[in-house]
């Protein structure tokens, strides 16, 4: 008796179908996983604002310092730059549209009264602050400045230049002198900064 077989247009068919469900699959799997990801990133987000927003009661009623206030402020902003860099799959620079939303308020006293650029300077946080709410979901609108009075600074540093894209973004506080001094808060001033992890680790590691 004659054994019927599969002929070889018959089993690369077989091949070509398991393996577009195989990418199928596969790209699902990680759409999912990206998912739970930001879904992680945001419950953080919230419970770390929940946070902060007691902190800021303790820190009116003297139970913490104006450093420890700026330090969780700033910590909250860098998740609400992560989670938005999640969402939007774009680097900080691409997010608010500026490569140093910093450099006009450098060596700039915030102490009144303010003269030359210091509207355009107040109203670069103004502007993180928006960006932030659109690619987060996350409004922080209530942190208008750092404890001493003046505005959170950010300078968006990855993916500024191609030839060396890897440098960290950076956010700022002027600290209890008011004074944004230029590059590096924590050498040249009372400030204070933090650099937040790349969001290209493929191309610039954690």
């Amino acid at each position: 008796m004659k054994k019927n077989g599969f002929t070889l247009i018959e089993l690369l068919v077989v091949i070509v179908i398991i393996s577009i469900l195989a990418g199928v699959s596969v790209a699902t799997f990680t759409g999912y996983q990206e998912k739970a990801r930001i879904a992680v990133q945001l419950a953080n987000l919230r419970s770390s604002i929940n946070e902060l927003l007691v902190l800021r009661i303790d820190y009116e009623n003297g139970g913490i310092t104006a450093n420890e206030l700026m330090e969780k402020d700033l910590s909250v902003v860098e998740l609400a730059i992560n989670v938005g860099r999640l969402q939007t799959k774009q680097n900080l620079i691409d997010i608010t549209g500026n490569s140093c939303s910093d450099c006009v308020c450098r060596n700039f006293s915030f102490i009144p009264p303010l003269s030359g650029n210091a509207e355009e300077c107040i109203n670069r946080w103004d502007i993180i602050l928006t960006a932030l709410k659109s690619s987060s979901e996350i409004d922080l609108s209530f942190m208008e400045t750092d404890p001493w009075g003046s505005p959170y600074l950010v300078d968006e540093n990855e993916g500024e230049f191609a030839g060396d894209y890897c440098r960290r973004d950076t956010l700022f506080s002027a600290g209890p002198d008011r004074r944004h001094e230029a590059d590096d808060e924590d050498a040249s001033g009372d400030g204070h900064s933090i650099r937040i992890d790349f969001y290209n680790t493929a191309l610039c590691g954690e």
